[in-house]
């Protein structure tokens, strides 16, 4: 079972969860699955199908389910989640809907680029 779980393939749904969710009370919405975070944001948990998935500092991570229909159906959800990120063009992101001065977007955009890079070599699977 340990190593049945990508967990690079966990974090990408996860980040598609708090991308495309709605928030309420701390936990984040979207479709079947529900995301959420501690307090410093070091452990993660995603959670659909009677499965809660904890994904802890170091690439490791702990899975409670009583059923393995239910692990089968909660992998394939995330799977899916992960590997179609294209869901994301569907949502506007908050910078689009504001208006910046000319310098303001130039930072800003130097941010997301220097993010986005940063990211892209770390997970490049996302």
């Amino acid at each position: 079972m340990k190593n049945q779980l990508d967990v690079t393939m966990a974090l990408c749904a996860y980040n598609q969860v708090i991308k495309l969710g709605e928030k309420s009370e701390g936990v984040y919405h979207y479709q079947h699955l529900q995301a959420w975070h501690d307090f410093d944001g070091y452990t993660c948990y995603l959670s659909a199908y009677g499965v809660t998935l904890t994904l802890l500092f170091h690439g490791k991570y702990q899975l409670e389910y009583q059923k393995s229909d239910q692990l089968n159906d909660f992998l394939t959800v995330i799977g899916k989640l992960a590997r179609n990120p294209s869901n994301t063009n569907q949502h506007k992101d908050v910078i689009a809907q504001r208006e910046f001065s000319a310098s303001e977007t130039r930072q800003r955009m130097k941010g997301i680029v220097t993010l986005r890079s940063s990211s892209f070599t770390q997970y490049q699977k996302c």
